[in-house]
């Protein structure tokens, strides 16, 4: 049994599938036959033909009968003569003849079986001076004229405004939009000259009217409860009075919250800064706040602990080293110098020395030789003269090869001296010797001569 009732449920169901399938091929059918297996009614603009399907009907006619060749009605602006659409006269929607107008298209009116042009904007009226619709955007006026709709309008019906933009409100007698303040003092909008829904800021609504909140509020809703603030810098008001600014502000009692100044964090009032805000500092509690040193690699509350290269700490700021100085205590006190330049005893910055081997941050520790180490300037003076290794400008301790050994006194000597000193005493004596053979000569040639004299006497 349940299986015969299964076959007919699926039976029945194919069969109207079938005629639903059939029906559905029948283009532009309004209405079947009972068996559904024919069209008797068709859309508009097509009629049946004798084998029961849909064809169009001739031009500008809208239903036509069995012989599709046939109009019955004929479109908007047309009127059937003989079967057939003829048409109107100009601006006529539905005439009898092209003579005999009996309903005008938008705009017109029929005036003795003819279209005549309403009033300007007007879709449908009476007279040229009666219009009962205006075309969109525009109202029948009290006067039967049209008027444009107000643009603060959101719907405009056929006397006018029914709905108007936020802060405006209809009004019933003129069909434009008023605006609420107008009518209602520092009312943000309204539904009628009356009633107020809603207020300005700063104002709360009390009986449909507006009544002012306390002096710190933005909004609220009674005149001691804030909404907001009106000072964007307060985090916490009550009627007249700020009760928490925000970071870098103090309350000056009116409900307003006024800045501590450039670089504060927190203040009891103006230039009276208690804590700073990272990147400043300030020389002692309660003072205007200092924007901390570009030059500072380590700023704390009073200043500048720790300063760049070749700068110092100077009252919480950087200041320049003095010439060549990579780290000091102050401008005149070097510690550390550039490469190539020692602490000298004032502790300023001197260029080592070019005849140094050894170079020390204090000066050289080894001089290259024929120079000497001078612990007080940290400089390589030269040895004196002839000396190749010497402590100090009058101590050698090393002569060279061309040179004797140092003197009592630390002198370098030459060799070739002694031998000088030889040749002049010996060019002396020989020189007086022949000084003193010369004069023997002489004087013996004078005696002889007196002799001789005297023997031929």
């Amino acid at each position: 049994m349940r299986s015969l009732n299964l076959a007919l449920a699926f039976a029945l169901c194919f069969f109207l599938a079938i005629q639903v399938s059939f029906a559905d091929v029948i283009e532009n059918c309004e209405k079947y036959n009972e068996d559904e297996t024919k069209c008797i009614e068709c859309k508009d603009e097509f009629g049946v033909n004798e084998e029961g399907t849909c064809d169009p009907c001739s031009q500008d006619c809208l239903k036509c009968a069995t012989n599709v060749k046939e109009c019955t009605h004929c479109k908007g602006g047309f009127f059937v003569e003989e079967f057939k659409c003829a048409a109107c006269g100009d601006n006529c929607e539905v005439c009898t003849s092209p003579t005999e107008c009996t309903q005008c298209k938008g705009g017109f009116f029929v005036e003795e079986s003819k279209c005549v042009a309403c009033g300007e904007n007007c879709e449908v009226c009476t007279s040229p001076d009666e219009c009962t619709k205006c075309i969109e955007g525009w109202f029948v006026g009290n006067t039967g004229v049209c008027i444009e709709c107000d643009p603060n309008c959101e719907e405009c019906g056929e006397k006018g405004c029914t709905k108007c933009k936020e802060s405006f409100y209809p009004d019933t007698d003129t069909g434009y939009c008023n605006q609420c303040q107008h009518a209602l003092e520092h009312c943000a909008d309204c539904t009628d000259s009356t009633t107020c829904t809603k207020c300005e800021d700063a104002f709360y609504l009390v009986d449909a009217k507006c009544e002012q909140c306390g002096r710190a509020c933005a909004t609220c809703d009674t005149k001691d409860y804030c909404i907001d603030c009106k000072d964007p810098n307060c985090k916490g008001c009550v009627a007249d009075t700020c009760i928490e600014c925000a970071a870098g502000f103090y309350s000056n009692g009116e409900g307003e919250c006024i800045s501590c100044g450039v670089g504060c964090e927190s203040c009891s009032k103006a230039d009276s800064c208690l804590k700073c805000e990272l990147g400043y500092f300030h020389l002692e509690k309660e003072s205007p706040c200092i924007k901390c040193d570009g030059l500072c690699e380590k700023c704390v509350e009073f200043g500048c602990e720790k300063c760049a290269k070749k700068h110092f700490v100077d009252q919480g700021l950087c200041s320049k080293c003095g010439d060549n100085c990579d780290e000091c205590k102050n401008e005149k006190a070097c510690t550390t110098c550039i490469e190539n330049f020692f602490v000298n005893k004032e502790e300023t910055c001197t260029e080592q020395d070019a005849n140094c081997e050894k170079k020390e941050p204090t000066g050289c520790e080894v001089c290259k030789a024929g120079f000497f180490n001078d612990k007080e300037t940290g400089l390589c003076p030269a040895c004196p003269e002839g000396c190749a290794k010497c402590s100090a400008a009058k101590s050698c301790e090393e002569c060279a090869s061309s040179f004797k050994s140092a003197n009592s006194e630390g002198v370098c000597t030459t060799k070739g001296f002694v031998v000088i000193v030889f040749i002049l005493l010996g060019v002396g004596v020989l020189g007086g010797l022949y000084m003193a053979y010369s004069s023997y000569s002489k004087k013996r040639a004078s005696a002889l001569n007196n002799e001789l004299l005297r023997s031929e006497a």
